[in-house]
Formats: C-alpha cells, structure tokens, sequence
C-alpha cells in the first residue's frame, strides 16, 4: 500500500495514477491510498484504512484474520475493515471501514506484521457479542484448537459487563477445542440441546493389532456409536469417497454404528438429526 503522497514523490504524476486505477493495475482502497500489484489482500487494506485513522486499531473479524483464528467465514473482495477508535474521535464512516468505539488499554492491543490489532482475547470476546451461540461457540473452538488462546479465562473475562455480555455467560461453557470444523460444533450442540451429549470427542478406535483405524467425530463407546460431521472440504477430495467407505467398513467390522450427518442435515433438518441419533441409543446394546 502507498499514499498518494508517496506516489508522487516516487515521480508518478495525478494522470499517471489515475491511469494506474483505471486500466486495473492499481486498486484504490480509500481516498488517497493504492494497492500496488503483489499488495497484500488484508494487511494493505488495513494499512490503507489505518493511513486516514492512525489513532485506530484493527478489531472484530479483521483482526480475527490477522491473528489467524480459525472458523471464519470466506473474505469477501468488499468485506469492510473494522478499526475500533477511542471514545471521542469523529464518528464519520469512510467507504469500505466499518468504525467502533470504545477506549482500549495498551494491554489489550498486540502488533500484527506492524499493524496494531486487538489482542487474541479481546478479539474473541468482541466477536463472541456480537454472533449467535452457534457461531460464537465455533469461534472458541477454533481458537483453542489452533493455540491462538491457551484457555478462555481472559476473553471470557473481557466480556463481562458489556452488551450482551449476560445473555452468553453459559455459551463460555461449552467450547470445546478438540471440535475440528464449525460443523463438528454445531452437530455437537444441536446433540447437547437434545439431551444426546457425547461421551467422547475425537475418539480413537483400536484394531485387534492395536493400530489406531479411525478417529471418530462424535463418540458413544459405550454404544458402538460413531456420529460423524461431513464437511464439504474433508470429503471433497478425489480419493475421500473410496477413503470413507474404506473407513466406515472397518469400523463396521468392529461393531460399530457409524451415522453422518452433513452440513443441510444440522441446520435445516435438526430434528431428523436427533431423532436418529436417539433412537440408535435407545436401541444399541450396552459394551463394556
């Protein structure tokens, strides 16, 4: 990212960069800021919004995607940059920034590839307030599975007292960081809701040699029972079908009941997931 103020120092006349913005080659992000080719997709868009803001922080998903949280939705070519500003600045939106307020402590600001961002903790208590349980949930699995948090202790803590805050003290309860997907979350929730809360997460099944022959998603070992999240990117590979049945055939041969359930599955048709996942329970012997 340059300013206009820099490009012209490098020589470039105001026709010469409008001619750049015009045929495509530069990209211009916000009043008096390019992106010159090889630019990164995020940083230089944050670097440019921050060039008109400078007492600003990058805070909210664009600093989830800095830190590298996980669990986040596919940017967007358009998707703003969130900046948070102390309390008195001016409330003016720019094209493209979305603007929040609030006065943030130096401890809760951490340096990204030079950019100040809202530190790992304060990040996911911001984007916890402001998302439903299901997401919110995803975002704290993700967090403690990639070791971007150690525990929630802090962000949970940065959340008390703020909006919203009351309404999702008991979500904090609920994350866990073995959940591999958003969808694995979202299954195990919508199990929990129902009563059907699993014995075991990522749980290793052993052949007779001892060898581990699978991993499984959502687990009843004292069932046999193996609920599985099929994601569209674990199972869109060229080789996942013949992988999966491979897999599934195994644990048949073990006395196992594998149920998988897919992305439409959780959100659309919840009782159907339930109900299956009930009555295998109910009608599955017990195994020591």
């Amino acid at each position: 990212m340059i300013s206009s103020s820099q490009a012209r120092a490098a020589g470039l006349t105001r026709r010469q960069i409008a001619h750049l913005v015009r045929t495509g080659q530069w990209q211009r992000p916000g009043r008096g800021t390019y992106l010159v080719p090889g630019a990164h997709p995020l940083r230089s868009r944050v670097r440019a919004a921050l060039l008109l803001r400078p007492d600003a922080v990058a805070c909210e998903i664009t600093a989830a995607r800095l830190l590298g949280f996980g669990c986040l939705p596919t940017a967007r070519h358009d998707e703003p940059v969130h900046l948070l500003l102390p309390r008195r600045s001016a409330r003016r939106q720019p094209d493209g920034v979305v603007l929040h307020w609030n006065d943030l402590p130096s401890t809760q600001v951490t340096d990204v590839c030079g950019i100040p961002t809202t530190s790992a903790p304060r990040t996911l208590a911001d984007m916890v307030l402001r998302r439903g349980r299901d997401d919110a949930v995803a975002l704290m699995d993700a967090a403690l599975r990639t070791g971007k948090l150690i525990d929630l202790h802090a962000a949970r803590s940065l959340a008390v007292g703020r909006h919203g805050a009351p309404s999702r003290s008991g979500w904090w309860q609920c994350a866990d960081g073995r959940a591999e997907s958003p969808l694995e979350t979202r299954l195990r929730l919508l199990l929990a809701d129902g009563g059907l809360v699993p014995e075991q997460l990522q749980w290793p099944v052993r052949n007779a040699a001892g060898h581990i022959v699978a991993r499984l998603d959502l687990a009843w070992p004292s069932r046999r029972l193996d609920v599985e999240a099929d994601g569209v990117a674990v199972h869109a590979g060229p080789d996942a079908l013949y992988r999966d049945r491979h897999r599934q055939n195994m644990l048949t041969t073990l006395g196992w009941t594998v149920l998988r359930f897919t992305w439409a599955d959780v959100t659309r048709r919840a009782d159907y997931v339930s109900r299956t996942v009930a009555h295998v329970l109910a009608t599955s012997s017990q195994h020591p």
